[in-house]
């Protein structure tokens, strides 16, 4: 599993590949995290879309549209409001 703490992260190709596995993560059906991990998740995702690698924020906003037509995120309502 992908620690959230990865978006701190001075290289851009690690961020990539963590973004990058989060995402597949997220489209398996066994990804269920608990809701600290979704915060955190989600928080971690949010500040990458602002990151200054088009190809991070690419994935983060991948990411976060995959997460928004999931239904197994309890608390995407508030990142989704966080990315509005």
């Amino acid at each position: 599993m992908i620690h959230p703490p990865f978006a701190r992260f001075s290289d851009k190709d690690f961020r990539y590949m963590a973004t990058s596995d989060l995402l597949t993560e997220l489209q398996k059906e066994s990804f269920k995290p608990d809701s600290d991990g979704e915060k955190k998740i989600c928080k971690a995702v949010l500040k990458l879309i602002n990151d200054q690698s088009s190809d991070v924020q690419g994935l983060a906003v991948k990411w976060c549209t995959a997460a928004a037509i999931s239904t197994r995120l309890r608390d995407m309502p508030m990142c989704t409001s966080s990315f509005l």
